[in-house]
């Protein structure tokens, strides 16, 4: 009976070996293939861990925030440094506060790339936030479409040439301002 109890012990063992790792498995494969950064780190910007496209993202290793060079706020853009730190003393003073921002960072190349975060601090039983998780994103090349956007809607809308946009079926859903000082038209 005591063989049995062994053998169904080492079973079940050898069972829940094979879930962790097959678990395992999976986290190594989603965070190999993952086009931002999952971290979670301490209120003073200690990571606990910092994995992903990391160097991708940044310039920098994934060892070189673990280690402390550089620390996150260190690359955040100089002109959007305020308005983080502020947003950081509502996640350190806040219990359960999450929210998403937008700001730039400095690679290590130089380069300035904008970054989409989803942040929340996670609480002791206490209350007290004593960490904080989320992913990053670089969102540099939709910023840089609408950028693009807005330039290309000031130029139509401050062209001296007259531009019309026009559903199929010829229902007019846009004019600009020399439209109407061409035709004798109001846009509306």
């Amino acid at each position: 009976a005591e063989r049995e109890q062994a053998e169904e012990e080492t079973s079940l063992s050898d069972e829940i070996l094979n879930l962790v790792r097959e678990s395992e498995k999976r986290y190594r494969s989603f965070i190999e293939n993952f086009h931002g950064i999952a971290f979670q780190c301490h209120l003073d910007f200690t990571p606990v861990f910092f994995q992903g496209a990391v160097e991708a993202i940044t310039g920098y290793a994934e060892e070189d925030f673990l280690a402390g060079d550089p620390r996150w706020d260190q690359i955040i853009h100089s002109d959007d440094l305020h308005e983080y730190y502020k947003s950081m003393e509502k996640i350190r003073s806040v219990p359960g506060y999450s929210t998403e921002r937008e700001y730039r960072i400095l690679r290590n190349d130089g380069q300035i790339r904008w970054i989409h975060e989803i942040i929340q601090n996670i609480c002791e039983s206490s209350g007290s936030s004593q960490l904080v998780q989320g992913v990053l994103y670089d969102v540099t090349e939709r910023k840089r479409a609408e950028e693009d956007r807005i330039r290309l809607s000031l130029a139509v809308e401050q062209s001296a040439e007259s531009v019309m946009i026009t559903e199929a079926d010829g229902t007019i859903v846009y004019v600009n301002p020399a439209f109407g000082r061409i035709t004798g038209y109001r846009r509306d």
